[in-house]
C-alpha cells in the first residue's frame, strides 16, 4: 500500500490510460482513517463511480457508514464494499 496522495495519482493515472470503460477500484485494507477514506473518496469519484468501487478504505461498518455517509452528503455516489468491515463475528446480531 502506498500513501493515500500516491494512490490517488495512480489511479488518475490508470484511468487516464485506460479509459472510462475499465472499472478501477482501490483496496486499502482498511488502514485509512474516516477523514483520508473520504478524502480519497472525493478526489477520485470520476475514476471510480465509472463501475469501479472503494474497498475497505477503513475498518468497521461504523466506520464504512460513516464514509458512505460523508461522500453521499457530497453528492459522490461511489460504491463502498467489504470483506472485511463484516467478517468479525461481533458485527453480526446475536440470535
Amino acid at each position: 500500500m502506498l500513501e493515500p496522495d500516491i494512490e490517488i495519482e495512480t489511479i488518475k493515472q490508470l484511468y487516464q490510460a485506460l479509459g472510462p470503460r475499465v472499472p478501477l477500484r482501490i483496496d486499502p485494507n482498511s488502514a485509512w482513517t474516516v477523514e483520508t477514506s473520504v478524502k480519497v473518496g472525493c478526489a477520485l469519484a470520476e475514476e471510480l463511480g465509472r463501475g469501479g468501487y472503494l474497498e475497505d478504505p477503513t475498518a468497521g461498518l461504523e466506520n464504512m457508514a460513516e464514509v458512505r455517509r460523508r461522500l453521499l452528503a457530497q453528492s459522490i455516489t461511489t460504491p463502498l464494499a467489504s470483506n472485511v468491515a463484516v467478517t468479525l463475528s461481533r458485527t453480526f446480531p446475536a440470535q
